[in-house]
């Protein structure tokens, strides 16, 4: 089934991708000043609130420290900016912050039925009272570890739809099962910037009409347009396609480069003679012949890591071919752009032997079951 999207006039791709394999720019000057950011605490008037920073700049640790806590009550939990923080720290995000302290009176005897939340090493998982009547819906919350996601919740070893359930005549045992965000792939790529680490997941899949592709990237930085106002020098994702081809450097008028930012902008490109880019024209094809779109995530969406997810429509009539003729026929090599803090920037591709990027002879072939065949 053809996709369907509306298309514009893509401008051309600054190239920016030279080498091998990586392409750094340069760090920051001295004269750049470093920007921070506030921390203020709402106050609790049964505890006393203090941090080990009340300014600070993006990556800093910043620890919470909560003291004179009123007889009766204990910490459930505290949040930063309404989102929970594991072992009173976080790491300060570009933004100013509010830290917030909940604390339960644990001589509450409104409820008869209490709420058990084993510990889990995939995820935080909390409710708001340790107690409830029978009969009352309980919502729970949560946030996960690391690169996992939630599969389901079981409670008393019954597994719930959704989140939310309804207190039983008894106690509640809360359980959860939690999965890896990012499943398997051959098509891996690390780029580490800034001391920061961002990792692209490529998966390809040879579709009816169109090579459809899904690239879900883990980045804890995510840097857009307020970092760099050029596509290809912030955040993104980049691949080459082309027909199998032997020919040296880019195939002119064969080889497609995709461009794919954080925040969303698109670039197509097509070689043209003399190894460069030339503007790729939506007007050539019709609507049904390209299509895609761009889904961000982050942690408070509870999916397990901080980063973006792309997928890709490319259809095969944009290379002159069918699907048959696609098939175990295309090579693709796929990069990714890691930019963080003071505009430092590091572009990698996939590290395979003998690969070189401004080359497609050396590009892998795409196989039909989503691996690849590197190329002699």
């Amino acid at each position: 089934m053809k996709k369907k999207i509306l298309m514009f006039l893509l401008p051309a791709l600054l190239t920016g991708c030279g080498g091998n394999n990586i392409t750094d720019e340069p760090s920051s000057t001295p004269s750049e000043i470093v920007k921070t950011y506030e921390i203020t605490i709402k106050e609790n008037p049964n505890c006393k609130i203090s941090v080990s920073k009340t300014v600070a700049s993006r990556n800093e640790t910043i620890e919470v420290f909560v003291t004179d806590i009123k007889s009766g009550y204990e910490v459930s939990k505290i949040t930063v900016n309404g989102m929970k923080i594991d072992n009173n720290k976080f790491i300060m995000p570009n933004e100013n912050v509010e830290i917030e302290v909940y604390l339960v009176n644990t001589n509450n005897t409104d409820g008869v039925n209490s709420v058990e939340i084993p510990n889990s090493e995939y995820a935080l998982i909390w409710v708001d009272h340790e107690s409830y009547d029978a009969g009352e819906n309980v919502e729970i919350e949560y946030q996960c570890k690391g690169n996992y996601v939630l599969d389901y919740f079981t409670v008393n070893g019954e597994m719930i739809d959704g989140t939310s359930f309804e207190m039983p005549d008894g106690d509640a045992l809360i359980e959860g099962t939690f999965k890896l965000a990012f499943e398997e792939t051959p098509w891996q790529i690390l780029s580490t910037s800034g001391g920061l680490t961002a990792r692209a997941f490529y998966y390809f899949n040879y579709g009816e009409e169109g090579l459809e592709i899904k690239i879900k990237v883990d980045d804890r930085m995510i840097c857009g347009k307020e970092f760099k106002e050029q596509e290809h020098q912030r955040d993104n994702v980049e691949i080459i396609i082309t027909p199998k081809s032997d020919h040296k450097g880019w195939a002119a008028n064969e080889t497609f480069k995709i461009l794919v930012t954080a925040d969303g902008d698109v670039n197509i490109n097509r070689a043209v003679a003399g190894n460069q880019w030339g503007i790729f024209s939506a007007k050539e094809y019709t609507e049904e012949d390209f299509n895609y779109s761009v889904t961000l995530k982050h942690l408070e969406n509870n999916d397990g890591y901080n980063g973006y997810e792309v997928n890709i429509f490319f259809s095969y009539a944009l290379m002159w071919l069918d699907r048959e003729e696609a098939i175990n026929n295309l090579t693709v090599c796929p990069a990714i752009r890691n930019t963080t803090s003071h505009n430092v920037t590091s572009w990698n591709c996939i590290n395979l032997a003998s690969i070189v990027w401004e080359d497609c002879s050396t590009h892998p072939i795409l196989l039909e079951n989503g691996l690849y065949q590197e190329r002699g």
